[in-house]
């Protein structure tokens, strides 16, 4: 592993390559980030945040898809992939904030955003603060909240991912992938998500839980006021953050649209990642700005 450090505008950052990426640990507010660069030079720039029990390592599927098309950062946030758990205590607001500093120093005016289930809500305060730099974004699987229907088994999950490890990564993947047999090789997914999950280090469960608690005291508050061009994609058959929440979610936006990934539950990124890219670029495409020089935008 080669590791090298700099300083960016007081913002340490210290890299490592993993694999064929280069992951950088960065210093913001006082708490570490990570994020990788898949270098796309001359195209617009897409920002990717990754959902709970998921590294940079593990958005691979995706993100090389957006890569053809996109300058893609793929980052990690205090408190998501393999960063330091963060208290629950510190809110959306404050993660938030730091995506809106690191985007500041990384010098990324104008961007597209791209958010998967826990990291929606992250988006959603974004959009409430910098939405001068947001030229579009997409939510995945949105969970803006801890449904009233998974509330217990949320409670139960934080529980016995403590004590019993099998248990917790069976339970889970109840929670997030249709039971009914309507997906194609779900079982064959489901199996290799619940070994992957077996296998989470101990910072990724202790950062569950943070999460979790994080997203159970979560009140979204004027959506109105978000007019960042914005679409909900969800999985045809999402038991989680179902079609019909995110299509509420969708009319609660000032420019918001709905649309489904048939085939598809929670794990939509997994089980069919084409057609969620295809439909996310689609989107993406139809809102294009023409880029200000810099000196203008801050004047």
């Amino acid at each position: 592993m080669k590791v090298e450090s700099m300083k960016i505008e007081s913002m340490t950052v210290k890299s490592a390559e993993v694999g064929c990426l280069v992951v950088k640990s960065i210093a913001v507010k006082g708490k570490l980030a990570r994020y990788a660069h898949l270098y796309n030079v001359g195209k617009p720039v897409l920002i990717y945040l990754m959902g709970n029990l998921q590294n940079i390592e593990a958005t691979s599927k995706l993100t090389s898809i957006f890569a053809r098309d996109y300058d893609t950062y793929i980052i990690e946030l205090p408190g998501m992939g393999d960063t330091e758990p963060l208290k629950a205590n510190y809110d959306f607001v404050f993660l938030a904030e730091c995506l809106n500093d690191i985007t500041d120093r990384l010098f990324l005016h104008h961007h597209h955003l791209f958010a998967a289930s826990y990291a929606t809500v992250v988006a959603l305060e974004y959009a409430k603060i910098a939405q001068y730099k947001l030229t579009s974004q997409v939510l995945a699987a949105a969970a803006i909240e801890v449904p009233e229907h998974c509330r217990m088994a949320t409670l139960e999950l934080m529980h016995i991912c403590q004590t019993d490890r099998k248990a917790f990564a069976e339970k889970y993947l109840e929670l997030l992938t249709d039971m009914t047999g309507q997906v194609k090789r779900i079982d064959v997914i489901r199996k290799a998500a619940i070994h992957q999950t077996i296998r989470s280090p101990e910072q990724h469960i202790a950062s569950f839980i943070e999460n979790s608690l994080r997203l159970f005291c979560y009140r979204p508050e004027n959506l109105n006021s978000i007019t960042v061009p914005t679409i909900l994609l969800t999985g045809e058959f999402d038991p989680l953050t179902t079609p019909e929440s995110s299509r509420y979610l969708a009319d609660q936006l000032n420019n918001g649209v709905f649309d489904i990934v048939p085939g598809t539950d929670h794990l939509l990124h997994i089980e069919d990642p084409r057609t969620l890219a295809r439909k996310a670029v689609h989107f993406m495409q139809r809102h294009r700005v023409e880029f200000e020089p810099l000196e203008k935008i801050v004047a």
